[in-house]
């Protein structure tokens, strides 16, 4: 609902704008623009693009020139990046050349599905259906991306509070107990020595525990770029709960991008090639070339994923019969839409499941550390 409130407020803010550029007369040429724009450390968000091309989508059905549309949106932007990139763009076109030999440029920001749309709705005049198309796409992906934030962020904060007192607990509070324990002149519970000997540690040798954190964390920041190895993400597709969430959202975006493609009348042979490094996960980018290879040799798409051994049997199916009705691309639609469907049911139950797991957690870490430092107290009278 918020979404639908939000995509309102900027239609009517566009139509605004349309209508004061209207009224305004042809004072001066359009002005020529030095850019200055990085193409590779400016970050534009994926939401900012998903509504620059519904934005741009609704100012071309006005039928408003791409130039002028251009202005329009450059001008209603508070973000500079964006900004900035509106107005190569711009640019851009008033030397005369297209949008799509622009886009090619940018390939940080635009993907190749994009750029053919974009290719496709010029040649055709269609510039405003392929740009809506492009913005639901778009959609759908940062929808599943944002699903996935909120399932991780409350038990992110959770584990990060966690960790904190943890830590705040053996370095400043378990010390104390440590002074009052060596004036009992007794031997304590080993499991009271292990919690003492970690804060030892801990306060001492900090640097043992921060060179694996930073290293985990630089480990996930440049995962994109360590080579892939067949086995391991073979390995990772058969992990309980977690492989089968990777599996349905490949399907789920393999199927929607393909439909997409489809319907925008790109041939089903040029649409794989360009699906070529649809995933980071080499055992589907192996299906996708697969698939590729079967279709280049005259086989139906149903018969390619077979082949493959990737796809599911329900899936295969529904593409069948798809292709024999001769209705391939809704059937593409529905395969996404069922697969969408299936993992925001994991995404929730995954966020259901946390929440004991977290309480388990918090209870073992804390409810462990109190238990060690009151094990003394408990056996005072043996210890004394």
């Amino acid at each position: 609902m918020k979404s639908y409130k939000l995509q309102i407020y900027h239609q009517i803010h566009l139509w605004s704008e349309i209508a004061a550029q209207k009224n305004k007369p042809q004072r001066r040429e359009a002005k020529k623009f030095k850019i200055s724009f990085k193409r590779q450390t400016q970050k534009i968000a994926a939401s900012d693009m998903m509504l620059f091309f519904r934005q741009l989508a609704t100012l071309i059905a006005a039928d408003i020139s791409l130039v002028k549309s251009c202005d329009i949106l450059q001008l209603s932007q508070k973000k500079m990046s964006l900004r900035l990139l509106i107005q190569a763009m711009q640019s851009h076109l008033n030397s005369g050349k297209s949008l799509t030999s622009l886009l090619h440029q940018y390939p940080h920001y635009f993907d190749s599905l994009t750029c053919q749309l974009i290719y496709i709705g010029e040649q055709s005049g269609k510039l405003d259906t392929m740009l809506n198309r492009i913005a639901l796409h778009k959609e759908k992906a940062l929808h599943l991306k944002n699903k996935i934030k909120q399932a991780l962020i409350y038990p992110t904060i959770v584990m990060i509070v966690a960790f904190t007192l943890v830590t705040t607990m053996l370095i400043f509070v378990i010390p104390r107990f440590a002074d009052l324990f060596q004036q009992f002149h007794g031997d304590l519970p080993r499991f009271t020595q292990l919690v003492i000997q970690l804060s030892d540690l801990l306060r001492h040798h900090a640097l043992l525990f921060l060179v694996p954190i930073i290293g985990i964390v630089l480990l996930g920041r440049y995962a994109k770029k360590i080579p892939k190895h067949h086995k391991i993400d073979k390995l990772i597709l058969k992990l309980p709960f977690l492989g089968n969430f990777i599996q349905k959202t490949f399907f789920a975006q393999f199927a929607r991008s393909l439909s997409t493609l489809s319907s925008a009348g790109i041939p089903l042979l040029n649409a794989l090639k360009m699906m070529s490094d649809f995933s980071n996960n080499s055992i589907f980018t192996t299906a996708v070339a697969t698939l590729k290879n079967e279709i280049a040799t005259g086989h139906d798409l149903y018969h390619a994923m077979q082949v493959s051994r990737v796809f599911p049997h329900l899936m295969i199916q529904m593409v069948r019969v798809g292709e024999e009705s001769g209705s391939t691309e809704q059937m593409l639609e529905k395969i996404a839409s069922f697969y969408e469907t299936e993992t925001d049911e994991w995404i929730n139950n995954f966020s259901h499941l946390l929440e004991p797991l977290i309480i388990i957690i918090l209870g073992v870490l804390i409810g462990g550390i109190v238990i060690a430092m009151y094990l003394p107290i408990f056996k005072l009278g043996a210890i004394i």
